[in-house]
Order: C-alpha cells, then sequence, then structure tokens
C-alpha cells in the first residue's frame, strides 16, 4: 500500500452513492425524522416549562434533565448496543420516544398534572434516557449495510444531519 494513500477511499457520486442501498437511505430517514423530532420537543419543552411555571429556573431545570441522561447513559449504551440487536433498538427507542412525547398531552388532561412541572420533568428524563440507544446502534449498524467505501461518506452524512437539525 502506498503510504499516501488512505485505505479507505470516498465512493464517487458522494450522499447519492450511498443513498442507493436502501437500508441506508431508510436509516438515514430515520435518523432525519428522529433528530428533527428531537429539536422541536426540545423547543416545546422549554416553552411549556416557562409557561407551566413563568421562570427560567425551570427552563434551566427542564435542560438539565434533557442533558443529564447523555453523560449518564451513553457509556453503557454503547455496550448495550454491541450486544443487542441494533435495528431493534432503533425502533424500539423511537417507539419509547414516542410514547414518552405522547404522556405530555395525555397528563395535561389529568386534573392533577395539569400545570404540574414535575411531570413535564420525569417525560423529559424517559425522553431522553431511551434516545440514548438510538446514536450508538446507528453508527454501529452503518458498517454492516454499506461497502468500506462507503463509510466515510455515510458517517459524514449522519454528522451533518445532527448538525442541521440544531440550526432548524
Amino acid at each position: 500500500m502506498d503510504p499516501i494513500r488512505l485505505p479507505v477511499e470516498a465512493p464517487s457520486g458522494g450522499f447519492r452513492a450511498v443513498l442507493r442501498y436502501t437500508a441506508f437511505r431508510n436509516i438515514w430517514f430515520a435518523q432525519l425524522a428522529a433528530q428533527l423530532a428531537d429539536k422541536f420537543l426540545l423547543f416545546s419543552l422549554i416553552i411549556l416549562a416557562y409557561n407551566i411555571s413563568g421562570g427560567s429556573t425551570s427552563v434551566a431545570v427542564t435542560l438539565l434533565a434533557y442533558t443529564v441522561p447523555a453523560v449518564l447513559f451513553a457509556p453503557p449504551a454503547g455496550v448495550i448496543a454491541d450486544r443487542l440487536n441494533r435495528k431493534q433498538i432503533m425502533l424500539w427507542c423511537n417507539i419509547g420516544r414516542a410514547a414518552a412525547v405522547a404522556l405530555i398531552p395525555i397528563a395535561a388532561l389529568v386534573p392533577g398534572l395539569k400545570g404540574d412541572f414535575l411531570h413535564l420533568l420525569l417525560i423529559t428524563l424517559v425522553f431522553s434516557a431511551v434516545g440514548q440507544l438510538f446514536g450508538p446502534a446507528e453508527a454501529a449498524v452503518i458498517p454492516t449495510i454499506l461497502p468500506r467505501s462507503g463509510l466515510i461518506t455515510a458517517n459524514s452524512m449522519a454528522l451533518l444531519t445532527m448538525v442541521l437539525t440544531l440550526v432548524v
């Protein structure tokens, strides 16, 4: 091997080349939808927390509840993603997160929970904790569905999608 050449070269065609693979295209669209939903939910949680309490402290606590699971659960999430069916993990993560989000309006209908900040905080914790499994499972499944030559492009797409959804 020539020492100047990289061992893996990006395929010609860029993003289109990896999107030709149905399995990757499905995972990428699932990631796009999940990332957009995640960012819209975070924005909504901030507004809801402020409306419930009328103060910035509840917003800060909500952001902590959203962030702390990443610190606590990301390391074991990688181990779990390596040992279990990754596609099933991604599916169940999205189902679990959707169920957590569905609890927000349901809790608002319950007389004792309407306007209660604690239920919102618990839902935020559950949503974020369940979501920690998705990223490692997705990152681990990509090399199993694409040829080695497409990994750089696929990983670039995954990261670009994550960053661009922050802007939206």
